[in-house]
């Protein structure tokens, strides 16, 4: 297996697209890439950092379940290879550090294990539906979804599935007014703010398969919203957000159970809705509530060039006028960039 670097950069499904890519990259201010082999055995894409004054570079996996792809036909032996050969390449353009994150419902991770010098942890679990026929999944879920659902449809509030365009997705909008307000109410960091660029490479991706959801109320304004990404593997529930007096009155179950029925209707599989922003939290319930089942998350961090990271946390920790086994001993990755509590 030949891996390199990639000039013609395809993806194995939607988190691993140029297109998803290039807008996740966009956001966070880095440069997407992909290490890989041309007959899509291996995959590896990354958004790489320029390290401030340094010559280095750290990376880490575009926001979502990209991870790397290991295809099913390789063996052992292969695998290895072509991790030899990623470490190698990633310490010729001098990238220090990457963080992984791992896609729940492949088996990417269980064939990774044995490879060196990757250090996996299970940091959270995922959910994932299996899409089924409407009776049975609503017989599934919880009853509180179900409940929710109904008071929506009372309260008046419809759905709709449409084509994602530019213009619905400019700011301003109405699933940029609900997501963008959602975002300000959780003061969620600058990684899960996206601005129209974000919104203009997806739409306009040709390998990027996305609709939009909206929930309205009975004056026809837009009171819920979630992007949906699609893939051979999955439908995932991308972004969304929702007004907090229509989420009261069950817009959010709607708007799940929306895309549920879409997503069987169109024949996929599996819809992922994710994790929450911590094992077993609110939000993990709610999405547990439609009936789904728990996937492990998996997490990698790698490091590169173990001196030139050891050399940038002293760095660092003379920065913030803190001891270095402060940095090495916490939780953050890469230590090197760590900020102060």
């Amino acid at each position: 297996m030949n891996v390199g670097w990639l000039d013609r950069h395809s993806g194995v499904n939607v988190y691993q697209s140029r297109g998803y890519g290039e807008a996740a990259s966009s956001t966070i201010g880095a440069h997407w890439d992909v290490v890989g082999d041309v007959t899509g055995r291996w995959r590896v894409p990354l958004c790489i950092f320029e390290i401030d004054d340094s010559s280095h570079r750290d990376a880490v996996s575009p926001y979502g379940y990209s991870g790397i792809h290991v295809d099913s036909s390789m063996n052992a032996d292969e695998v290895a290879s072509a991790w030899r050969a990623t470490r190698d390449l990633l310490a010729e353009r001098e990238i220090v550090s990457v963080f992984f994150r791992f896609a729940p419902y492949t088996d990417d991770v269980a064939r990774l294990h044995s490879v060196p010098d990757l250090d996996l942890e299970e940091l959270s679990e995922t959910v994932i539906i299996d899409l089924d026929e409407e009776e049975t999944m609503w017989d599934r879920m919880h009853g509180r979804s179900r409940t929710a659902i109904r008071k929506a449809e009372r309260e008046g509030l419809r759905a709709r599935v449409v084509e994602s365009r530019p213009l619905d997705l400019r700011s301003g909008t109405g699933f940029r007014r609900v997501y963008d307000a959602a975002m300000d109410r959780v003061v969620a960091s600058s990684a899960h703010r996206h601005q129209d660029d974000y919104y203009d490479r997806l739409v306009c991706a040709t390998d990027v398969d996305m609709r939009l959801i909206e929930v309205l109320d009975t004056d026809g304004d837009v009171v819920a919203a979630t992007l949906l990404l699609i893939d051979e593997d999955a439908v995932h529930y991308h972004l969304s957000g929702s007004v907090i007096e229509a989420a009261r009155n069950g817009a959010n179950n709607l708007l799940i159970w929306t895309a549920m029925r879409w997503a069987t209707e169109h024949g996929h599989k599996q819809f992922h809705l994710g994790g929450g922003t911590a094992r077993d939290d609110g939000l993990f319930r709610f999405k547990s509530s439609f009936g789904g089942r728990a996937l492990p998350f998996f997490v990698g961090r790698l490091i590169v060039k173990p001196d030139v990271y050891d050399g940038l946390i002293d760095a660092r920790s003379e920065l913030l006028g803190v001891d270095s086994t402060i940095l090495r001993s916490g939780s953050f990755f890469p230590a090197y960039r760590a900020v102060a509590s």
